[in-house]
């Protein structure tokens, strides 16, 4: 190549990283180092003072670009560490502002201050989903409120009901599940009377079918007798005697009558009346006044009066009789009360023919039973239809308990019709309320899992500095350094408190002390390795600037144990640079036996003319 210190041809084949490999040429700055190109060795230390571009060449290998590398390998296959001012910054930090505590890596700073902001949006989301699930549990406990008060108020208001209904209530005996198949139920209106035949007929113990109750056959029975001339008309006898004239003038033939009638065989020849001697032909002066169609007529009248007994009873008898057969739970008071009135109005309806007797002469006209009867006849066929009905169900008891139930539910449901209304529309109002709340708490639990799962990702991230920190103590213990260690601080499991030999927080650490933690750092990721499994090029620029003896002393032993392990064969420390200004390091380090091989360059960095010359002290 151009300009090149020494020519070593470049493997353009594909990476094999189980040879010796890492940069195999670095294109130098044209403006700063006289040579074009500079090729590395495996160890590489570098002499220089300040402002001969030993930062310049540490900035060229940090910047990747002017990198070429053995065995056909690039960049991305490569952890490429270098160890200057801007690492220093970058990986050892003061925690959240407090002094005294530090935290390592700037990888792990950045995910620290992202998990940081994530914990702040996750607490939000908490808080949130805290408030929700708040309003959703009184939103709960108002339902809960609600139904019970419902509940209890279905149980007390069907107390009796229940009791009377109790077969058809099976599965439905506690408040919850009376209440559930009330709120279930399609409400219906039923007469109550009805409702009560028809559950005794289906859980009663009867298992005869039961015949239906007499009825009126003709209802015009009694009226037709009602309307006979003999009633209308007045009886009078058409003698034409001169006692007969007499009586019929002053209108007293029905008294007179009446009065032979009852008084006649007990006279002894004294009138009952006024006491007086009777004529010795009163006998045939009184029966002047009848003539034989008079006394026909009057056998007639004593006929109807037999005849519509009679009638009135055969009538009346059979329908008094079914009283003793009305189905259970019928209401039958319209009936009773039908049946007295027609009692009444047949015995005055006697009583008027018995006058008519009495009196032949008086017109008499009877009450008309018809309309009665008619209404009697309707009230038999309703009872009927529900004797009807029980036999019906008799017959067929098992499905027809079942609809019964099913109709004691839906009557109770129409009379709580009002209560079941309020109850579900306060209900869908509690569940209109819920949806949007359940909403809201999807949405705030899928933001925590969310935040959740990035802190997890992050944190999985994060470098293992804990093993780092022991390594360094280790190494402070051993080397003999009692300036300071380190110990794990409460606040944060990535944070480190730095505690002087008194026990005392080291809270103002100097510029030196911060550059050997840092470097102390960098020593054990190099070694360590284990969060990125690649071959590590490791790059030091100036590691003993700012260091005092003490220090300088355990950084220029670490330095030679990384020589040493670079030239290990199974280590991932692949290549190695070490750029100092201080003769005395550097000719120590330059003692390592590793620096007699041809794994090891030794030069050093002059400025000639502005420009700096790369001179070989050792080439391997």
């Amino acid at each position: 190549m151009q300009n090149s210190m020494y020519g070593k041809p470049l493997n353009n084949g594909g990476c094999d990283m189980n040879d010796y490999n890492g940069i195999a040429e670095i294109r130098l700055t044209q403006s700063v180092f006289q040579q074009g190109n500079f090729i590395p060795a495996q160890i590489n230390l570098i002499i220089g003072r300040n402002g001969t571009g030993k930062s310049t060449f540490s900035s060229l290998i940090r910047s990747i670009e002017p990198l070429s590398f053995q065995n056909g390998c690039s960049a991305k296959e490569y952890r490429i560490i270098v160890f200057d001012r801007r690492y220093v910054l970058d990986n050892v930090m003061q925690y959240d502002s407090i002094p005294g505590i530090v935290t390592f890596s700037k990888h792990n700073s950045d995910i620290e201050q992202r998990i940081y902001a994530l914990k702040a949006e996750l607490q939000q989301y908490e808080a949130q989903l805290s408030g929700f699930q708040a309003a959703l549990d009184r939103l709960s406990d108002d339902k809960t409120r609600i139904t019970h008060t419902a509940v209890e108020f279905f149980w007390a208001q069907t107390k009796d009901f229940r009791k009377k209904f109790e077969k058809a209530l099976i599965g439905k005996k506690t408040k919850q599940k009376l209440t559930e198949a009330l709120l279930a139920a399609e409400p219906r209106y039923q007469d109550i009377g009805t409702l009560s035949s028809v559950y005794a007929a289906a859980f009663g113990e009867e298992k005869a079918l039961q015949p239906l109750l007499s009825t009126v056959q003709d209802t015009n029975a009694l009226d037709s007798l009602s309307q006979s001339g003999l009633l209308i008309e007045p009886i009078i006898s058409s003698s034409d005697s001169l006692f007969f004239r007499f009586i019929k003038n002053i209108h007293a033939v029905d008294w007179v009558q009446q009065g032979h009638k009852q008084f006649g065989e007990h006279t002894n020849g004294i009138c009952p009346y006024c006491q007086q001697t009777l004529p010795a032909d009163f006998e045939e002066q009184i029966a002047s006044c009848v003539n034989a169609e008079y006394e026909s007529a009057l056998g007639q009248l004593q006929g109807l009066l037999e005849i519509y007994r009679q009638t009135a009873n055969q009538l009346f008898i059979p329908l008094q009789n079914n009283l003793k057969y009305m189905p259970v739970g019928t209401d039958h008071r319209m009936l009773l009360t039908l049946l007295k009135t027609l009692k009444e109005r047949i015995k005055s309806n006697l009583e008027r023919i018995q006058a008519k007797i009495h009196s032949p002469s008086n017109p008499v006209r009877l009450e008309l039973t018809k309309d009665l009867l008619i209404e009697i006849q309707s009230e038999i066929a309703a009872i009927n239809n529900v004797i009807t009905e029980n036999n019906h169900i008799i017959a067929d008891r098992k499905n027809c308990q079942k609809q019964c139930a099913d109709s004691v539910i839906a009557y109770l449901a129409h009379q709580f019709r009002q209560d079941i209304a309020e109850y579900k529309l306060k209900k869908a109002q509690m569940e209109a309320a819920r949806i949007p709340l359940m909403s809201q708490i999807e949405h705030s639990q899928a933001k925590i899992r969310a935040c959740s799962g990035q802190i997890k990702t992050l944190t999985q991230q994060i470098m293992d500095t804990e093993t780092a920190v022991k390594g360094i103590n280790q190494v402070l213990s051993e080397s003999g350094f009692r300036s300071f260690y380190l110990r794990q601080s409460r606040v944060s499991d990535h944070a480190y408190e730095v505690v002087r030999h008194d026990g005392s927080i080291a809270s103002n650490l100097s510029e030196g002390e911060q550059r050997f933690l840092a470097f102390l750092y960098f020593y054990h990721t190099v070694k360590q390795n284990t969060s990125v499994i690649k071959p590590t090029i490791a790059v030091l620029d100036d590691p003993f600037s700012g260091l005092d003896r003490e220090a300088s002393a355990v950084v220029l032993h670490l330095i030679d144990d990384l020589m040493n392990y670079c030239e290990s064969a199974d280590c991932l420390l692949r290549q190695l640079f070490v750029l100092t200004y201080h003769e005395d390091y550097f000719l120590t380090l330059t003692q390592n036996p590793v620096c007699s091989t041809d794994k090891a360059l030794v030069c050093r960095f002059k400025k000639d003319e502005n420009k700096t010359q790369i001179e070989i002290i050792h080439n391997r």
